[in-house]
């Protein structure tokens, strides 16, 4: 996919470091497929490549997409040329990813035959738990295992485009210690009302004390260190018209989802008995 600075402490602290350290992946002989580079980090990849006689294959040069305004996208690549097509995931970023992974079909088709219609459903079927996932509707809820810069940006980007989202967030975050959780929260500044810091159950989150020091001073913010309960407190004290965002650490995602839909359930079956 893309490259970007993530894991600096074992990747490098660059991005053509992180990305001759990514390219270690390269096999002799086998296909590279990669999303949207630089020029340089590109280079450097064409360069791995050819040095193990792999071909290799970039978006925007191999091929490419265009999103129309209904949210469908057109795919153009070395022949496959297929229009209006339907992606089940949320966020302009994932008609990019998708475009990749269509990228990598076509190049591997000889081996590996995938019709039109089969990728068309595919597409239009795919799940992605965590991935811009409204998992409520009323407080509205979104899951986003974003946990660095980049990812941040593009939830802050898909959150602003939200349609029909009036409020900003009420924010959950959690992060690792060795994540840029500084620069996180202050992107997501943009996009929240107020924070609950959490953390999660692993010795490498980060502590919710020292990220309080990078929250705005305008934005107000609770630490709760269990993050089980800062779910529960942010449910709880939650209107129907509240939007719910949390993001950060896929740990993060992972300790709170089975929660959300347990209370989810207990909802749903509360209002069926009241209805009923």
């Amino acid at each position: 996919t893309t490259i970007s600075k993530d894991h600096e402490a074992y990747l490098g602290s660059d991005l053509l470091s992180i990305a001759r350290e990514k390219g270690g992946i390269i096999k002799p002989a086998v296909p590279l497929v990669c999303g949207s580079l630089t020029p340089e980090v590109g280079g450097l990849l064409r360069e791995m490549a050819a040095l193990k006689k792999s071909a290799s294959y970039f978006s925007g040069r191999d091929f490419s997409f265009s999103i129309k305004d209904s949210g469908v996208f057109d795919y153009n690549g070395l022949s496959w040329r297929f229009t209006d097509l339907a992606l089940a995931l949320s966020g302009r970023y994932q008609r990019g990813n998708a475009a990749l992974v269509l990228g990598a079909l076509e190049v591997t088709q000889e081996k590996f035959p995938v019709s039109e219609a089969a990728v068309r459903e595919g597409l239009k079927t795919v799940f992605w738990p965590g991935r811009l996932e409204v998992i409520w509707q009323r407080p509205m809820v979104i899951l986003d295992g974003a946990h660095n810069g980049e990812g941040v940006r593009a939830l802050v980007e898909e959150m602003r485009n939200l349609q029909g989202l009036k409020n900003k967030a009420k924010l959950l975050f959690a992060a690792m210690k060795d994540k840029d959780w500084s620069l996180m929260l202050g992107e997501l500044a943009d996009v929240a009302s107020e924070v609950v810091l959490t953390r999660v159950s692993m010795e490498r989150s980060a502590d919710p004390s020292d990220m309080a020091k990078a929250v705005p001073s305008n934005i107000p913010y609770t630490i709760i260190g269990d993050s089980r309960e800062a779910m529960r407190f942010q449910l709880e004290k939650a209107r129907p018209d509240d939007v719910i965002l949390v993001t950060g650490s896929l740990y993060l995602l992972g300790e709170v989802r089975p929660l959300i839909l347990k209370m989810r359930g207990v909802e749903a079956r509360s209002r069926m008995a009241i209805t009923g």
